[in-house]
């Protein structure tokens, strides 16, 4: 157990027959009594099908909203297995929006692994271009990143503080720790992240105000 990380998951193991007519049993015989199923993936050691209580699940998910797929846990088994870990793969009924199976993949934090990195747009209240009457246009929600190490955010911060009209924010733009690396792109390319959208007369006032501002700049010196 990594005493590093302060949360822990609390998984239960259950038997099962090879087989996927016992697997579906097994799985359904866990939703009966109020277990969510899943898969442990990862590592060197065999795939386990674990369960996970509906409140304890519900309660992460509130905690943890979009960071759930990058939020590491220690967890420990009656088999006496242990380590760290992370939810993936969260499917949820459509009409009762209640989750009826989560995986679990192993995490070691010098290999690392591939997680999905939401998005935090953060000063919106500050945005030169939403304060002139544009819209924020959000290519990405999130973004699938190779990370390592334990101390992972549970969001990547873009600050909209210095955007105006017509304006982006491109991933080279952004404060990112060197554990994490962007993957599912071509190699070289930087993303745009957002952009502030709005009428080509806000577009040109923007640009005209940047151009009197630096006029300015320069008459100074």
């Amino acid at each position: 157990m990594n005493p590093l990380i302060p949360r822990s998951i609390g998984l239960l193991t259950r038997p099962g027959a090879p087989g996927k007519q016992m697997g579906k049993y097994a799985a359904a015989s866990m939703r009966e009594a109020k277990l969510i199923p899943g898969i442990l993936y990862g590592g060197r050691a065999t795939e386990k099908l674990v369960c996970i209580c509906d409140d304890e699940l519900s309660k992460i998910r509130r905690d943890r909203q979009a960071s759930l797929e990058n939020t590491l846990y220690n967890y420990s088994l009656e088999d006496g297995e242990s380590g760290i870990l992370f939810p993936k793969q969260l499917s949820m009924d459509l009409l009762t929006q209640r989750s009826i199976n989560v995986n679990f993949f192993r995490y070691d934090p010098v290999k690392g692994a591939r997680m999905f990195i939401p998005f935090y747009f953060a000063d919106q209240e500050k945005c030169p271009g939403i304060k002139r009457g544009g819209l924020l246009n959000k290519i990405y929600y999130r973004v699938t990143c190779h990370v390592t190490g334990i101390d992972i955010p549970p969001s990547i911060r873009v600050s909209l503080s210095n955007i105006d009209v017509g304006g982006r924010v491109r991933w080279s733009d952004l404060d990112i720790p060197d554990t994490i690396r962007l993957v599912g792109f071509t190699s070289g390319v930087d993303i745009t992240v957002c952009t502030l959208i709005g009428k080509k007369s806000l577009i040109n006032a923007a640009e005209g105000e940047a151009e009197a501002s630096t006029a300015a700049k320069k008459a100074k010196k």
